[in-house]
């Protein structure tokens, strides 16, 4: 989303959200995309999480690349959409039984 010699953001997270009523097409596609995303998303949670703790984790991360999709496009650097991304995983972790955590962004400190 931040490679110096290509565009900023992806198009797929924030690809024709809004258009004229003569893209409609256009804006089906890029919703289908993202609805098959989600899935693929919710796919790779589901190795650790029920199957609805899965998709509805996968809707919130699929919003949360959409806002990075934004940030990224409005010039915010790759060490800033890293910390994002951690403080997703990190909520994420957080909600998973203590027994059960497999992995964690920052080591501990015990």
């Amino acid at each position: 989303m931040t490679h110096p010699d290509r565009e900023r953001g992806c198009m797929i997270s924030s690809g024709t959200t809004a258009c004229h009523p003569d893209h409609a097409t256009l804006a089906r596609d890029a919703a289908a995309r993202r609805d098959a995303m989600r899935e693929r998303i919710a796919d790779a949670l589901s190795s650790f999480a029920a199957k609805a703790d899965a998709h509805r984790l996968a809707r919130s991360s699929s919003a949360v690349m959409q806002g990075i999709s934004v940030q990224a496009r409005d010039g915010a650097t790759p060490m800033e959409l890293q910390e994002i991304v951690e403080d997703v995983v990190s909520g994420v972790e957080a909600r998973r039984p203590r027994d059960a955590r497999r992995f964690s962004l920052r080591p501990k400190s015990d």
